[in-house]
């Protein structure tokens, strides 16, 4: 039941941006492993450049998706924060009751 409801959680476009950030990160980690273990005396001229090159965009990639998710949480957080304030103000209105806790008049 656990492992279901956490991928039906998984759906948003905040939670697909993350993964896809994710992956990107995973796959440029794992190919800066495989070409400094395995590929460090194997490439050179040309193919390296491709190689370093693709890791590099992979690695840019993953931090682009990242900024991304950091600005939707910002914006997220921002408009829950003034809908808060708003809901607020309304029960304090509707509540008939002053800033210093007297009730007004009415």
């Amino acid at each position: 039941m656990n492992s279901m409801y956490r991928f039906a959680m998984t759906n948003s476009p905040e939670s697909l941006q993350r993964w896809r950030g994710m992956f990107f990160l995973t796959v440029s980690f794992a190919m800066m492993m495989w070409g400094q273990l395995v590929l460090n005396d194997r490439l050179s001229g040309i193919p390296f450049a491709i190689f370093w090159g693709v890791c590099f965009a992979l690695a840019i990639t993953a931090v682009v998706f990242g900024v991304l998710s950091v600005r939707g949480a910002l914006r997220e957080t921002r408009l829950e924060r003034a809908s808060s304030l708003r809901r607020a103000m309304r029960d304090i209105k509707r509540s008939g009751k002053r800033a210093d806790g007297s009730l007004t008049e009415k």
